[in-house]
């Protein structure tokens, strides 16, 4: 996927972001649609040492197949990676994602993938969806109701803030350990 998105983005966008990760640069940065979402999630997956923690609402289903390729085909050493997925109760989709997940655990031959599935209440509450690897490197996207499309939100992006990492990082497992036991886990 990293090189089809390459062929698909603006080559100064690539540029700039391959730039800021190999520098491990504390500039923030926007990006602004779901080919960049999808090159940035590359690029975080690319340069994690330890762990990645993604809060979202439905997940890209082409991501599976970028997480799998990274940790399986590239042999990127990935320690932990924590999803939760807040949406609607869609027991299907929740299904589809733990099948999916079992089986990247299984070719990685450990279990390196966790998934917690939330349910959506329905109210129109504001959810601020991240992504942080390594309590440092984040993508943090504007808070939005859960309706609004990838391509109508943006959201900000560095590789080396450890002080806002750890924000997110602590955020995420506050989410993570109130609610882990009570739903549906990857096992």
């Amino acid at each position: 996927m990293m090189e089809g998105l390459r062929s698909e983005l603006n080559k100064y966008y690539v540029e700039m972001v391959d730039a800021y990760s190999k520098e491990d640069s504390k500039f923030d940065f926007w990006n602004s649609s779901r080919n960049h979402a999808g090159y940035i999630f590359c690029k975080m997956i690319e340069r994690t040492k330890g762990e990645i923690k993604i809060l979202t609402g439905n997940m890209e289903e082409l991501y599976f197949e970028e997480i799998k390729d990274y940790i399986v085909d590239l042999g990127v050493r990935v320690r932990s990676i924590q999803i939760i997925t807040v949406q609607e109760n869609d027991m299907e989709k929740i299904t589809e994602y733990r099948r999916i997940f079992k089986l990247i655990n299984s070719a990685i031959g450990r279990r390196v993938i966790r998934y917690l599935a939330l349910k959506n209440n329905g109210d129109s509450k504001m959810i601020q969806h991240f992504m942080v690897s390594d309590k440092k490197a984040w993508r943090l996207e504007d808070a939005h109701d859960m309706s609004v499309a990838v391509e109508d939100n943006r959201a900000q992006v560095c590789f080396n803030n450890i002080e806002e990492g750890k924000r997110l990082d602590i955020e995420f497992q506050t989410i993570w350990t109130k609610f882990f036991e009570h739903t549906l886990t990857l096992g």
